[in-house]
């Protein structure tokens, strides 16, 4: 990844930055990955589709 992040470092901050959809986590697993966040990019879309980043 991007940054410098090491393989371990990677995998937290998409966990970190994951977007939780209110499922369980034995159906959703680690949320829903936000790609934007975890690159420190605007991830303000809220998912409607109505957004202007959408």
């Amino acid at each position: 990844m991007a940054n410098g992040y090491t393989n371990a470092e990677a995998r937290q901050r998409l966990k970190d930055t994951a977007e939780n959809i209110g499922l369980g986590s034995n159906e959703q697993g680690s949320d829903l990955l936000d790609t934007a966040a975890a690159l420190g990019l605007d991830s303000s879309d809220d998912g409607t589709g109505n957004g202007p980043n959408c």
